[in-house]
C-alpha cells in the first residue's frame, strides 16, 4: 500500500510541472493552455475579478490560435497581477513576434534574471528568445550635453542607466526629445533606425530663450536620390544616343548636299544639251528621270538629317538636363515670394512643314 501511495504521489507532483517543461522542445511556443473548458478564451463578465491565472490561461489559449493582439492583452493584464518569471516569459515572446522588440528585451530579460535555478534547461530557451530579440532591435546611443537631462523616444521614457548605454528601440522613426535642465531649453530630433542597426546621436541643449538647432533637411529626391551606377548609365546612354543621332545627321546632311549638287549639274548639262531652262517639259530631254530621282534623294536624306539633328539636340538637352542638380531646393530653400528651381524638361514639336525643340523650365 505504501508503494501504490507513493506511486501516486509522484505521478501527481509530475503533472503539475509548469507547463514550459512540456513545450521546451516545441520551438518558440508559449506553454500549452489547461484542458479545454467551457470558458471563453476573451475575458468575460464573470462575478468576480479575473484573476492572474485566468488570465495567463486565456493568454496561452489566444497565442495558440494565432491571435497574438489578444494574447498580449491578457498577458499584459496578467504581468500586472502577477510579476512572475513564467507570465514575462510569455509576454515577452508575444511582443517578439508582434515586433514590439524593446518591450520583448524588457520582459524577456526579467523573465531570466527571476527564472528559478531549478529550471536551468527550459531557461536556456528563453535566453535565446531573449538573445533573437536583441539582435533584431535597434540600438541607439545617446550623448547629452549638459548631463541630467531627461529624454525620451517616441514618447516612451529612458531610463537613467540606459544614458550610459544602448537604448534598445523598435525599428522606424524615432522622434527624441531631451530637457528638464535648469537653464537649458528641449532639444528634438528625428531620426530613422534599421531592423538590428546601431546608431549614435549626439544633443546639446539649447540655452534657456535660445532656438533649437533647426530640423535636418529632407532626404534627396530625383536625381540626387539614384544610385551612382544607374546616373553613370543614364549619362552615358545620353552621350551615346546624341553622339550617334549628330553623327547620322552630319552623315545625312552631307549626303543631301552632295546630292544636291550632283541633281544641280544634271540640270545644267540638260539646259545646255536642250536649250531650253525646263528641260523636262514635253518634249521631255532623256536624263528627266535621273533627275528626279537625284531630288528624291535629296528631299530624303535632307528630311533625314533635320530630324536626326534636332533628336541629337533633344537627346543632349534631356542628358544635360538630367544631369542639372534637380535637388537644389532642399538644400537652399527658396526665398520667400520664389518658387525656386524646377528641373528642365524638353519636348519636339512636329508640324506639317514645321518642326522644332522645346526646353523649358527654371533657373
Amino acid at each position: 500500500m505504501r508503494r501504490a501511495r507513493l506511486f501516486v504521489f509522484v505521478a501527481a507532483t509530475c503533472a503539475s510541472l509548469p507547463a514550459l517543461e512540456r513545450a521546451a522542445s516545441a520551438g518558440d511556443k508559449p506553454p500549452p493552455p489547461a484542458p479545454p473548458s467551457s470558458a471563453s478564451s476573451a475575458p468575460s463578465a464573470k462575478s468576480g475579478p479575473e484573476t492572474a491565472d485566468s488570465l495567463y490561461n486565456q493568454g496561452n489559449d489566444a497565442y495558440d490560435k494565432g491571435d497574438y493582439p489578444l494574447a498580449l492583452e491578457l498577458y499584459t493584464g496578467a504581468f500586472k497581477l502577477r510579476k512572475s518569471y513564467d507570465v514575462a516569459r510569455n509576454l515577452g515572446l508575444t511582443e517578439l513576434k508582434l515586433g514590439k522588440l524593446r518591450d520583448a528585451v524588457d520582459h524577456l530579460t526579467y523573465s531570466v534574471d527571476h527564472y528559478p535555478s531549478n529550471r536551468a534547461d527550459t531557461k536556456r530557451q528563453v535566453v535565446d528568445w531573449l538573445a533573437e530579440a536583441r539582435s533584431q532591435a535597434g540600438k541607439l546611443t545617446l550623448k547629452i550635453e549638459p548631463e541630467g537631462a531627461a529624454c525620451t523616444v517616441n514618447g516612451s521614457p529612458v531610463a537613467r542607466e540606459e544614458l550610459d548605454g544602448d537604448v534598445i528601440v523598435d525599428p522606424g522613426p524615432l522622434k527624441v526629445e531631451c530637457g528638464g535642465v535648469a537653464g537649458f531649453g528641449t532639444s528634438r530630433r528625428t531620426l530613422q533606425i534599421d531592423k538590428g542597426e546601431a546608431q549614435s546621436l549626439t544633443i546639446t541643449l539649447p540655452r534657456a530663450g535660445a532656438v533649437d538647432d533647426p530640423p535636418p533637411p529632407p532626404p534627396p529626391s530625383g536625381y540626387s536620390a539614384l544610385p551612382f551606377s544607374t546616373r553613370r548609365t543614364i549619362l552615358w546612354a545620353g552621350v551615346g544616343v546624341t553622339g550617334l543621332a549628330l553623327v547620322g545627321g552630319v552623315v545625312s546632311g552631307v549626303l543631301s548636299i552632295t546630292t544636291a549638287s550632283d541633281a544641280d549639274a544634271t540640270l545644267a548639262d540638260m539646259r545646255k544639251s536642250t536649250g531650253r531652262d525646263s528641260p523636262c517639259v514635253s518634249p521631255a530631254a532623256s536624263k528627266c528621270g535621273d533627275l528626279l530621282s537625284l531630288r528624291q534623294t535629296q528631299d530624303l536624306t535632307g528630311n533625314v538629317a533635320l530630324w536626326t539633328l534636332v533628336g541629337a539636340a533633344g537627346a543632349g538637352a534631356f542628358t544635360a538636363a538630367f544631369l542639372w542638380p534637380q535637388s537644389r531646393d532642399h538644400l537652399s530653400p527658396a526665398k520667400p515670394g520664389k518658387t525656386g528651381s524646377s528641373s528642365p524638361f524638353t519636348s519636339v514639336a512636329i508640324a506639317p512643314g514645321v518642326g522644332g525643340m522645346v526646353l523649358s523650365g527654371s533657373w
